[in-house]
């Protein structure tokens, strides 16, 4: 019978057998690995990936890899960020309604690492927060005034530096109220 490395290279189907049956009686000091592509291709092919992603973050930067969706648990559930938005439709073609605020934003800032690891995404419930701070919309609110946000859009941008990057949201609303006509 032929040693364990040279079954391998004569039938490979045998060879999975009879090492499969040595693994189960314990006769371990038998096996030996064969040593081809096949046990030291993924080593090479991971360290030629780092190197080909060095090379192109080098002659590039940051800038031209979009970042990775790798975030970090965020929220009270640790299920990552959550989108809020709904969409509803209301025609405004009565004078039922004033305008209260134009053009109220509010914006929410990530972090990502290089600009690939995106250690805290933007936040929408986040930006939606602010919005509500900076346009003073919770005294309305608190009075229990009919408000609606028409008009919403949102950006996002992500500026890009040496070692970092720094997405954001912002959303921009104008606010009306609904009257008795």
């Amino acid at each position: 019978m032929s040693t364990n490395a040279e079954l391998y290279e004569q039938d490979f189907y045998t060879w999975s057998l009879t090492t499969a049956a040595a693994i189960r009686n314990g006769e371990w000091k038998d096996l030996t690995p064969p040593r081809d592509r096949a046990w030291t291709a993924p080593v090479t092919v991971i360290s030629t990936l780092a190197c080909l992603l060095v090379v192109m973050i080098g002659m590039t930067g940051c800038a031209a890899i979009a970042a990775l969706p790798i975030t970090l648990p965020s929220g009270p559930s640790g299920s990552g960020p959550t989108s809020v938005l709904t969409l509803t439709e209301v025609h405004l073609q009565q004078r039922n309604y004033r305008v209260i605020r134009l053009n109220v934003t509010g914006t929410s800032q990530g972090f990502a690492l290089l600009g690939l690891l995106m250690l805290k995404p933007p936040d929408a419930a986040e930006a939606f927060a602010s919005l509500y701070e900076d346009g003073n919309l919770r005294v309305l609110i608190a009075e229990r005034r009919a408000l609606a946000f028409v008009n919403v859009m949102q950006t996002s941008s992500a500026p890009y530096f040496l070692l970092f990057s720094l997405p954001q949201i912002t959303f921009r609303v104008d606010v009306v109220e609904f009257v008795e006509p």
